[in-house]
């Protein structure tokens, strides 16, 4: 069997609680844990440790503001990790859960280990504890056999689920991975069309989910000059929206409120809060 990217890896608690420690010390105030498969967090770690485990660790670090994890994979997502995470007062309410397709029959070739029913259960049970937590994903178009049906039921998912926002990819054949033997079948146009679909339903429903956020008061840390437009700050909130807004460079690194006046698809624009 070909390992892609080689074998998981999991660091000691221990040690990633030291770095931890040493980044707050310089003035951190968040930290992002990463991962191929975040929540697989333990393997090869002697006793049962989890990614629950790590983030109760640091959960408890002096000044640190916020924890966010990347990427989560559906069959690895505990009910338990979901409810660890909402018990935690640091954990970001943001969950980054690839479904890939909305089709039980292309997940399976996909050899992805769930069931379409298995990923709606656990955004409900997450959603049902964080009732304001965003989610966001990540799917393929024209994987081998993918049929018109096996699209709407990706589109059916994205319109039931309304992620905050999408990664939206054509299949394309990559060397030593199982899906490589598969014909190639689905003919590049389709790929093309259904892509764009799936690109112009996320704006859409991104743009409705940022509509509601208007007037809204919001946290921000402050990460620096926006990118458009340098002569005003970014950031971005607990949930990881994106917050432009007008202040003083020494904002940076800190966390402000801003009231939100503006949105588009991707980012948020708003006053700071007086």
């Amino acid at each position: 069997m070909a390992h892609v990217r080689g074998r998981e890896i999991s660091r000691p608690i221990e040690e990633i609680k030291a770095e931890a420690e040493a980044l707050v010390s310089n003035g951190c105030k968040e930290i992002t844990l990463l991962g191929q498969n975040i929540n697989s967090y333990g393997k090869r770690l002697a006793g049962n440790v989890t990614l629950g485990d790590l983030l109760i660790e640091l959960n408890k670090l002096d000044d640190l503001e916020r924890i966010r994890f990347v990427t989560s994979h559906p069959a690895d997502m505990s009910r338990d990790l979901i409810l660890t995470m909402s018990r935690l007062e640091k954990v970001c309410e943001y969950l980054h859960m690839p479904a890939q397709s909305g089709s039980d029959e292309v997940l399976k070739r996909m050899r992805r280990g769930y069931t379409s029913v298995y990923y709606y259960d656990l955004i409900a049970f997450a959603r049902e504890l964080m009732p304001h937590i965003t989610v966001a994903s990540d799917f393929i178009v024209g994987f081998p056999g993918e049929t018109d049906e096996d699209f709407q039921q990706t589109v059916k998912l994205m319109e039931d689920l309304r992620f905050q926002n999408c990664f939206i990819f054509k299949y394309s054949p990559r060397t030593g991975t199982k899906a490589a033997e598969l014909p190639d079948d689905v003919p590049d146009e389709i790929k093309r069309e259904r892509n764009q679909k799936l690109l112009e339903l996320q704006k859409r429903i991104s743009l409705e989910e940022n509509k509601k956020m208007v007037d809204k008061h919001v946290q921000v840390l402050v990460e620096g000059a926006s990118k458009s437009d340098p002569n005003r700050l970014s950031g971005r909130t607990r949930k990881n929206h994106i917050v432009v807004f007008h202040g003083a460079q020494e904002l940076v690194g800190k966390l402000v409120d801003v009231t939100i006046r503006e949105v588009t698809d991707l980012t948020l624009f708003g006053k700071l809060t007086s």
